[in-house]
């Protein structure tokens, strides 16, 4: 008798932690993987993380008008008729662009580490810099894709009349919704001062992008 009553103790026992423990994984951590990885991650081949990635990379003049220096992982390429400051560490560089006919020229390699979801806060790119005047200069903004030379994103920035961390005036919210982007992808990015008086100063730029790993073709691809 007492056999039987300790039996259907244990039964009623390990139905109750079977229960508990269906209960913890979907109201907790299936709440967790619902929010960070948005749908099925065996279908979609993603792992996501919390909060955000974030790249900077400090851009000065270089030793001719048009030369500069970049971090990684962005690259200087040929630019126009610049000026500005050389970055020595004791030193903070910067780039100048005085006229309309000045380019500044870079390419950026998007992160390995970026999930594209296809929304635009996904990916987004901010620019360290100030207008020289009035505070009001309006910058115009190009990003090429590897391969294309034809502009992907046209936008504009407007130059604050204190240096600060400037987002895109249209795609403020970001770059991610692009079909043409995704991970470890190259883009070229073009910036020129809109008209002969919308001069500029850039120290930097930074992307923040949702970070983790997606999968990016096929194991037949390698």
């Amino acid at each position: 008798m007492f056999k039987k009553i300790f039996s259907k103790i244990g039964l009623v026992c390990m139905l109750i932690l079977f229960l508990a423990i269906g209960t913890f994984f979907t109201s907790d951590i299936g709440a967790q993987v619902w929010q960070i990885l948005r749908g099925n991650p065996l279908v979609q081949g993603k792992l996501g993380v919390q909060g955000y990635g974030q790249e900077t990379m400090r851009i000065s003049y270089g030793t001719a008008v048009t030369e500069i220096r970049i971090d990684a992982p962005g690259s200087p390429l040929v630019c126009v008729d610049l000026t500005g400051t050389v970055e020595i560490g004791t030193t903070e560089g910067f780039v100048n662009v005085d006229v309309a006919a000045d380019f500044l020229r870079f390419s950026v390699q998007l992160p390995d580490t970026w999930i594209d979801n296809g929304d635009a806060w996904d990916m987004e790119f901010e620019f360290d810099i100030l207008g020289i005047g009035v505070g009001t200069e309006t910058i115009d903004v190009r990003f090429f894709e590897y391969g294309n030379t034809t502009a992907i994103i046209t936008d504009t920035l407007t130059g604050p009349a204190a240096r600060a961390w400037t987002n895109l005036d249209t795609l403020s919210t970001g770059i991610g919704a692009d079909a043409d982007l995704g991970p470890g992808d190259v883009l070229l990015i073009e910036m020129t001062a809109n008209t002969g008086t919308d001069d500029f100063r850039i120290w930097g730029v930074r992307m923040k992008f949702v970070p983790g790993l997606e999968r990016v073709g096929n194991e037949a691809d390698r």
